[in-house]
């Protein structure tokens, strides 16, 4: 996992827009900071220029975080942000998180039954419970796992 800071800065932007508190907000932030200090990437602004066709500044910033850091996967709601053409240049694919997490599924169907147990647990909730919650965001992902008897 990875992230360009001026993400978290729009990040923080989207969560008070969503009902956070600036102080809720910023608690976010430094908690995934601790959590992941070797996530923030910086890079030449030069390297924005290796994103043609990627309109939104945020996500050239996105964009050029994974080319600098060698990312294999950007994993985004809207695909569409990141042309196909350009990523493939860089061998970097863009998921969806139902795509992501359906790939994780296959790769190692172990850890990801572990992390489901362990994210029902923090919740407190079942496992089945967890999986309807997912299915909303997560259709294949969530079907996958029932043909699993996850």
């Amino acid at each position: 996992m990875l992230w360009a800071e001026k993400s978290l800065v729009e990040l923080q932007t989207v969560l008070i827009s969503c009902g956070y508190t600036k102080e809720q907000a910023a608690l976010r932030l430094r908690k995934m900071r601790e959590a992941f200090p070797e996530a923030s990437v910086s890079f030449p602004k030069s390297l924005l220029a290796c994103c043609p066709g990627i309109v939104a500044e945020s996500h050239k910033n996105v964009f050029a975080a994974a080319i600098r850091e060698n990312a294999h996967v950007i994993v985004t709601w809207d695909t569409t942000m990141f042309p196909q053409e350009l990523a493939e240049e860089f061998d970097i694919y863009v998921q969806s998180p139902d795509e992501f997490l359906l790939h994780q599924a296959h790769l190692n169907p172990d850890r990801v039954q572990d992390a489901l147990d362990a994210q029902a647990a923090t919740h407190r909730m079942s496992r089945s419970a967890l999986l309807l919650k997912l299915a909303q965001q997560l259709p294949s992902f969530e079907s996958e796992l029932r043909l699993r008897k996850f």
